[in-house]
């Protein structure tokens, strides 16, 4: 009589599972592989060298339009308080 109760709770257990599996279907259309880019090194730093000097590049413009500003803010009809400007 012990194995019926068992066997009763086992076909319960049996059934809630395969009810839940049909309920939260997986989602089957996950990539097998993940691509991972494949960084070279010397063109990592060949483009890191080139920004940095974009960038020194760009802030001696920004210094010399600014030195140019300020040139024309202090004019006052004479060369004085004028700075020079860089090249």
């Amino acid at each position: 009589m012990e194995w019926l109760i068992y066997l009763t709770f086992l076909l319960v257990g049996f059934y809630l599972g395969h009810k839940t599996n049909k309920t939260n279907a997986v989602d089957t259309n996950v990539p097998k592989e993940i691509k991972v880019p494949n960084l070279n090194p010397i063109k990592a730093y060949k483009e890191h060298k080139e920004k940095t000097e974009t960038d020194k590049e760009m802030e001696r413009e920004i210094k010399k339009y600014e030195t140019i500003l300020a040139n024309i803010e202090n004019y006052d009809g004479t060369g004085a308080n004028q700075q020079d400007v860089p090249m």
